[in-house]
């Protein structure tokens, strides 16, 4: 039986392209392979301990009332139906010092390509307990950027990087993760001004298959879902007195 993978353990690629975990770092830190961990585990492992600290995710130097209550949804989720959500990209600068040192005290993590950032809150001023800890062995890789680095590998193409840049695990225009797809969805739509309609189900669906046409509905939907500001029911009849809904780069 062959089981779908959302990402792989270093490990697994090791044993798989037989090839070193310090080799596989080394494209890391290079840049030719993207990395991740996962931000639930230590979510919960903070919640499970009553460790004091607190991870919070937000996209700073944006209005809270935009994505507050879509990041709430993320936090909050069990993550079952898209697994890749509970990843978070690692830095070339993050990725060099777990190199060097085989691990990490987690404070903060940067997604350049969507300008979301993960902290690590400290609640109260007892030094004595540390930061969260990552480890080389908590690095994965999502399926997709193996695919390609497995590809590449054995046609032994050098410098062909599975980044766009050295920060961002994916490009920016084919994410696959629905918090990243919801907050473009969210700042190519709304607010809506008090003239126009509602935009229908159907229009933000082009949008998003706009982006990426391979998704499917079950991601579509959760995406709409996470992007739509708490309160707000999406346009069914169109009233005549406003005017047509158009995405904000249109308007």
């Amino acid at each position: 039986m062959t089981v779908k993978k959302y990402y792989y353990s270093l490990q697994e690629i090791s044993n798989l392209l037989d090839v070193s975990i310090n080799d596989l770092m080394h494209y890391g830190i290079t840049g030719q392979l993207g990395m991740c961990f996962d931000w639930v585990l230590i979510k919960n492992d903070l919640s499970i301990n009553n460790l004091p600290f607190k991870l919070i995710l937000e996209f700073k130097g944006e209005p809270p009332e935009w994505w507050q209550p879509n990041v709430d949804r993320v936090l909050n989720s069990d993550h079952v139906n898209n697994p890749i959500e509970r990843l978070f990209p690692l830095s070339i600068e993050l990725l060099s010092v777990i190199y060097k040192q085989g691990f990490i005290k987690l404070i903060s993590a940067y997604d350049d390509s969507c300008g979301l950032t993960l902290e690590i809150v400290r609640l109260n001023e007892d030094e004595n307990v540390e930061n969260p800890v990552l480890n080389i062995s908590d690095i994965v890789v999502v399926t997709k950027c193996y695919e390609q680095f497995s590809k590449n590998f054995q046609l032994d193409i050098p410098g062909e990087s599975v980044l766009v840049d050295a920060e961002s695990v994916f490009e920016h225009d084919d994410v696959p993760n629905n918090l990243y797809f919801a907050h473009s969805l969210n700042q190519g739509v709304w607010p809506i001004p008090p003239n126009m309609n509602l935009p229908r189900k159907s229009e933000l669906v082009e949008l998003i298959k706009a982006k990426d046409p391979s998704l499917c509905i079950a991601d579509i939907d959760a995406i709409i879902r996470i992007s739509t500001p708490n309160g707000i029911k999406l346009g069914g009849k169109q009233k005549k007195d406003k005017i047509p809904f158009a995405p904000v780069h249109l308007r």
